[in-house]
């Protein structure tokens, strides 16, 4: 394992699919907020999104997290690896479960005991402002609320990075602020934060601006 001080790097990574993501490199370290700027399609966002969640393997390149090269590792180590160190916020909320239990799954897949499970999903749920929405439904919230439990889930295993795939997708303009200033806030805590998106407005907010162009990622 290589020593450094990034938590997250892409060398030379490229895409299996016909999307032409070619030759992505970049670096997170503790603390950054990073926004990437895709063309309008959703299918480009996710495609990025599962690359730097290593949910897809790369065709090319190395993915490097906290300086292990997960392309050597296998399916059963990379999905630990994923587990306790990556937070991904993603809004679809598993339906017959409710905001305190979707928090709490992904402890309990890790093992951490149901009371203080709870009682950390608690402090989550209240660290977004959903604290009386606990016992809801995820279908009675909002879609505002929905976004701010996507990021208090992706928060559950205390992970390094976070990655936000389109976190403000369905948020009108007045409230979108909400859900980047919970996401500058886990970066203000230490976390690396990527945010992806497709609105030019919503990328300006990150500290640092990267945008896809000719299948590679540059500054904006």
């Amino acid at each position: 394992m290589r020593k450094s001080g990034n938590v997250l790097e892409l060398e030379g990574v490229a895409s299996r699919t016909e999307s032409n993501l070619r030759e992505i490199s970049m670096r997170l370290a503790k603390g950054d907020f990073v926004s990437i700027l895709c063309p309008q399609s959703k299918n480009i966002a996710m495609e990025i999104f599962n690359l730097f969640s290593f949910l897809d393997k790369p065709k090319k390149g190395r993915v490097l997290l906290d300086g292990e090269d997960l392309t050597q590792l296998k399916e059963k180590e990379i999905e630990r690896r994923r587990l306790s160190k990556i937070g991904l916020v993603l809004p679809k909320m598993i339906p017959t479960l409710t905001v305190i239990d979707n928090v709490m799954l992904l402890m309990r897949e890790a093992g951490v005991p149901k009371v203080e499970a709870e009682e950390r999903a608690r402090l989550l749920i209240e660290s977004v402002g959903l604290t009386n929405k606990s016992k809801m439904l995820p279908s009675a919230l909002s879609a505002l609320e929905l976004h701010k439990l996507a990021i208090a889930r992706s928060l559950a295993n205390s992970p390094k990075i976070l990655i936000a795939n389109e976190p403000t997708f369905t948020l009108k303009p007045d409230v979108e602020d909400e859900v980047i200033n919970d996401l500058r806030k886990s970066s203000h805590e230490g976390k690396a934060v990527i945010l992806i998106t497709t609105k030019p407005e919503v990328a300006k907010k990150a500290d640092k601006q990267m945008k896809l162009q000719n299948g590679t990622i540059v500054p904006m």
